[in-house]
């Protein structure tokens, strides 16, 4: 799975929230883990 982007982080963390793949959401550091098949990926926004 790819992370994408979206304008508005908030439908971005909810869409991932959807597909279980939320390590850790850090809302005041505005973190979001995603985890891949083969790698961590941290979007920062």
């Amino acid at each position: 799975m790819k992370g994408k982007l979206l304008s508005n982080p908030l439908i971005f963390i909810l869409s991932l929230h959807k597909t279980n793949n939320i390590l850790i959401f850090k809302p005041f550091y505005n973190l979001v883990c995603l985890k891949t098949i083969d790698r961590f990926v941290i979007f920062i926004f």
